[in-house]
């Protein structure tokens, strides 16, 4: 059972992990005896879905269009994996959001993992793009597609569209979970959008 509070604050108060065997207990705000909770200060994010013994969790809120998640490991008592993924709104089709599948190699997610490009991808085109393919030995040879650069989008942020803007830059990697697991740049799609 995961349980998780909310005072409708940006992130939980608390998570819990309550293992049980036979007839499930209630879910209470009171903690049982070998209860794991996790506070916020350890992860002050939400409960995202289950794979296994594998518990995946959502950050508390997103940055820069990255959005923090965590894998728990529910056999060992640990998190194994952290990373930032591209935040993808609802109304956008689902190719671009995290697929986990189940492989004979273990547990796979594939997702698009978010950096800093560190240069401009928007008006900096090719030299860029293979500046920021070489740093994170990106497998696509796909330009990015890029949002966010119109004059009044730059404006909201009080922006100069004639200025060097620094991209972020979301591209498609894998991760075996394991006990020690691997991010693996892999070919399909690249987004790019302004730092802000």
């Amino acid at each position: 059972m995961i349980k998780q509070y909310d005072q409708g604050e940006v992130g939980s108060e608390w998570l819990a992990i309550h293992r049980f065997r036979g007839q499930p207990p209630e879910c209470s705000m009171s903690h049982d005896p070998g209860e794991r909770v996790i506070k916020a200060s350890e992860w002050g994010g939400y409960f995202r879905g289950r794979k296994g013994s594998l518990v995946f969790f959502d950050g508390g809120e997103c940055q820069q269009g990255a959005c923090q998640f965590g894998v728990y490991e529910l056999t060992t008592g640990k998190w194994i994996f952290q990373d930032d993924e591209a935040y993808i709104p609802e109304k956008e089709p689902p190719w671009d959001r995290m697929r986990v599948l189940s492989t004979e190699a273990g547990v796979v997610i594939r997702y698009l993992r978010v950096s800093y490009a560190e240069c401009d991808l928007h008006a900096e085109g090719t030299a860029c793009r293979e500046q920021v393919k070489a740093k994170f030995h990106i497998k696509s040879d796909m330009m990015p597609h890029c949002q966010g650069y119109e004059p009044e989008a730059l404006a909201h942020y009080a922006m100069d569209p004639n200025a060097p803007v620094e991209s972020m830059i979301a591209y498609s990697v894998e991760v075996v979970l394991s006990a020690s697991p691997v991010v693996q740049s892999v070919p399909g799609p690249m987004r790019c959008w302004p730092t802000h």
